[in-house]
């Protein structure tokens, strides 16, 4: 039953291809638009820096990769070469799993390090704040303080 309808009302949209194109050239030009913001504002990412293999272990597998097969002593070679290049693949992929532990194990270091501050400083904070400056109040919200003043306004109408 939905699809039925979806396909009515795509049929009830009619549009032209120019404002297809033109659409398409809004939407296209916008996305540009956006990526060049990006880049300005934060610089280009760098795709190679992410890579687990260094470049050392890249350029031993282009080598082989080129390397031609015409006698025995020819395979021993790229025999010896693949066993060079997985023991540099291992050494890498090593390499770059330690740095992403020793990156996270900082990053909480770092917000456990934030926490233990921010609870030492938090009741001093709360002590020097202002009682109108409720809703920034830990204990206090400023729902509270509006059903309060909503109960007061009531009472002195009594009165």
């Amino acid at each position: 039953m939905v699809r039925g309808e979806i396909r009515l009302n795509l049929r009830s949209i009619q549009c032209s291809t120019t404002e297809i194109t033109t659409i398409t050239r809004l939407t296209s030009s916008s996305k540009t638009k956006i990526k060049e913001a990006a880049l300005e504002v934060g610089g280009k990412n760098d795709k190679q820096s992410s890579s687990k293999l260094s470049v050392e272990t890249k350029q031993l597998m282009q080598k082989r990769r080129v390397m031609k097969v015409s006698s025995n002593r020819d395979k021993i070679k790229i025999a010896e070469r693949t066993k060079t290049i997985n023991k540099k693949k291992r050494k890498d992929v090593r390499k770059r799993n330690t740095q992403i532990i020793k990156e996270t194990v900082m990053s909480v270091t770092d917000k456990l390090f934030t926490k233990v501050v921010t609870a030492r400083i938090s009741d001093s904070l709360d002590s020097n704040q202002p009682r109108e400056q409720a809703g920034f109040r830990s204990g206090f919200s400023t729902t509270y303080y509006v059903h309060t003043l909503t109960q007061n306004k009531g009472e002195n109408k009594r009165i």
